[in-house]
């Protein structure tokens, strides 16, 4: 099992449910967008300081303390 299935949010989920799978999933405390360069700067609990370009995708790891 991938952490698509495990994250992506269900039909049966209480508005508790994330605390569960958060420590896989994430928690972002923060976001910010870079009007200049079109990054997604996304500051996550768990996983630290992270970057997604303009084009999408996964989200590349800056800082993890």
């Amino acid at each position: 099992m991938d952490r698509s299935e495990i994250c992506n949010p269900k039909e049966s989920a209480t508005p508790f449910s994330y605390v569960e799978t958060e420590h896989i999933c994430g928690r972002p405390l923060g976001l910010r967008f870079d009007k200049k360069t079109g990054d997604l700067y996304i500051a996550d609990a768990y996983f630290g300081l992270m970057k997604v370009g303009p084009q999408g995708g996964l989200a590349t790891s800056l800082a993890t303390e």
